[in-house]
């Protein structure tokens, strides 16, 4: 997370309010009830050129897996959040390349014997789907 910032309270409720938010406080601790901005970080991103900053989120346990980290986009980041992603991986990139002016997207998921890149582009509205690579590794 290399531009962290707090985490607005619309947007937390937006987290929260996802099957994902819901199945993370299933299984928070009291305090991390009490507090659920904790069980996130947070950056600020730049998707297109010069427009409106978005929001890179990063779940803390219990907002991930046991062997992967859940991450989602919301944009804009200042008024009137909405998510445009949801993504699990070990770690997700920000590709130079664009869809619809919008950067694509990359989740990596890294296991012993190979990694799993899941794509990401943005059709107008949201981040979809594309495709995954499998990378074989010796």
């Amino acid at each position: 997370m290399e531009h962290p910032v707090p985490l607005p309270p619309d947007v937390l409720k937006l987290l929260l309010n996802t099957r994902e938010g819901k199945e993370g406080m299933a299984h928070a601790s009291d305090l991390q009830k009490q507090t659920p901005g904790q069980m996130f970080r947070v950056s600020e991103i730049h998707l297109r050129a010069n427009d409106e900053a978005e929001l890179l989120i990063e779940g803390i346990p219990p907002m991930a897996s046991g062997d992967h980290d859940w991450f989602w986009i919301v944009r804009p980041a200042r008024r009137r959040p909405r998510l445009v992603l949801f993504a699990g991986g070990n770690s997700l990139e920000v590709q130079d390349s664009r869809t619809n002016s919008y950067r694509d997207i990359l989740s990596i998921w890294r296991y012993p014997k190979e990694t799993l890149v899941s794509i990401y582009k943005f059709n107008g509205k949201k981040y979809t789907f594309r495709k995954v690579i499998n990378r074989k590794t010796r």
